[in-house]
């Protein structure tokens, strides 16, 4: 906070002149009378009580001063101070791509879980965006198509948004095509200038769709500079129940 006219402050110097002033008149009378026995029952005041005229008085006095102060104060101009600084920092371009086939509706019971795939995955993918600063995030889903859900932002309140209204049946398709999902998510780090570039790719399936095979996907990857880091979800041989639906 600043004042754009810092002079008009000194007037402020006035106030405990005026308010001083006010208090030590309160003893002395205007008009001096011999005896003012009749102009009290003329209004109505009796015995040493002060009326409630006498006491509104004074209240409207110190409304009058801030009032007073308040407009000194308009008269400086206050204005919020607006401090930026610039911060270099290497951060990272980061695309989520996440599987939102049919088979991430199963609930895996080995472990005693009681959450489908697709909600593990999206609380573990909250909390991963909650430990980021200055990476940019960006967001793919698929199953037998894929599309971008987020565009790379620091805004990491708008990725969390999307992130919340992922769920399974976006996409009608219950295929897995990982490396049109891989793809997809290259083509959203083509042109970044990052210097460190980073594909996480996060499905409970093997690749049984799609026109690109994973493997020429990341021999994409390896000539953009990018790396792929893959986690699975659920596993081969491991039982589960299957829920309707899930949003």
């Amino acid at each position: 906070m600043r004042f754009a006219y810092q002079a008009y402050l000194l007037l402020l110097l006035l106030i405990p002149i005026l308010a001083s002033r006010f208090w030590n008149r309160q003893g002395q009378a205007p008009l001096v009378y011999s005896d003012i026995k009749r102009v009290k029952r003329i209004f109505g005041v009796t015995g040493t009580r002060r009326p409630l005229s006498h006491t509104v008085r004074h209240i409207l006095y110190l409304v009058r001063l801030l009032v007073l102060a308040l407009f000194i104060l308009a008269l400086a101009r206050p204005q919020a101070e607006l401090v930026t600084s610039e911060v270099y920092t290497e951060g990272v371009d980061i695309v989520l791509t996440l599987d939102v086939s049919g088979s991430m509706k199963y609930i895996d019971t080995d472990d005693g879980n009681k959450a489908t795939r697709i909600q593990i995955t999206k609380d573990s993918v909250d909390r991963f965006i909650d430990g980021r600063k200055n990476d940019r995030i960006a967001m793919t889903v698929f199953a037998e198509q894929a599309f971008l859900q987020c565009p790379l932002t620091v805004d990491y309140g708008i990725v969390k948004s999307f992130l919340n209204n992922t769920f399974i049946g976006m996409i009608p398709e219950t295929s897995t095509a990982i490396g049109n999902a891989l793809a997809s998510s290259l083509n959203r780090l083509r042109y970044s200038e990052a210097k460190s570039k980073v594909i996480i790719l996060i499905t409970d399936g093997a690749n049984n769709a799609g026109q690109i095979d994973p493997l020429t996907a990341a021999d994409m990857a390896k000539a953009l500079g990018v790396r792929i880091y893959t986690i699975g979800v659920g596993g081969v041989g491991v039982p589960y129940v299957e829920v309707e639906t899930i949003f």
